[in-house]
């Protein structure tokens, strides 16, 4: 949501039906509006942190190795390794709170 810089996008935000959903309680509504909002790419790496059991505890890189061995990080177009790609779309998941770092502060905890 952070990504929303425009009065009219935060209204159709504010009016979208996902507030109303039956299973709203399941998964928080600002959630499912933030995971809608990424692009397919990132809601694939995303969805790949549900095979781990919940308050698992990861590390970045081996997470990213993990990325690379599935292939999702293969196909760059932007000319970079596939390691580079992956430590940005890392960063950018972080950034929007679908990652959060655990308090040893070396590892990371994924809210799928």
């Amino acid at each position: 949501m952070r990504t929303k810089t425009e009065g009219e996008e935060w209204n159709d935000v504010l009016k979208s039906e996902i507030w109303n959903l039956e299973n709203a309680d399941e998964i928080v509504p600002a959630l499912r509006l933030s995971y809608h909002d990424l692009s397919a790419d990132l809601k694939r790496l995303f969805a790949y942190c549900s095979l781990f059991p919940k308050d698992f505890l990861f590390d970045k890189e081996e997470l990213i190795l993990l990325w690379i061995a599935e292939g999702y990080l293969n196909e760059s177009t932007a000319n970079k390794s596939p390691e580079r790609l992956g430590h940005e779309y890392f960063e950018k998941l972080l950034s929007r709170s679908f990652f959060q770092p655990a308090p040893n502060g070396e590892s990371f905890f994924c809210d799928a």
